[in-house]
C-alpha cells in the first residue's frame, strides 16, 4: 500500500486506524529528509570571539 492509496482508504472508511496506516507510510517516506533547520547555526563552533571580562 502507498500513501494515496492509504490517504484514499482512510477518506472512504473514516477510521482512525486508516489515519494512523497513511501517517506511518508518510513517516517512513520522509524518513532521512529531515534537514537541518536553516535558521540553526551551522557555525558549530567555528566562532571565536570570547567574552572579554575586566
Amino acid at each position: 500500500m502507498n500513501e494515496t492509496d492509504a490517504w484514499n482508504y482512510f477518506m472512504q472508511t473514516g477510521h482512525v486506524n486508516e489515519y494512523l496506516t497513511y501517517l506511518s507510510i508518510q513517516k517512513a517516506k520522509n524518513a532521512g529528509k529531515e534537514l537541518e533547520q536553516p535558521d540553526e547555526n551551522s557555525d558549530r563552533g567555528n566562532y571565536t570571539k570570547r567574552t572579554e571580562y575586566r
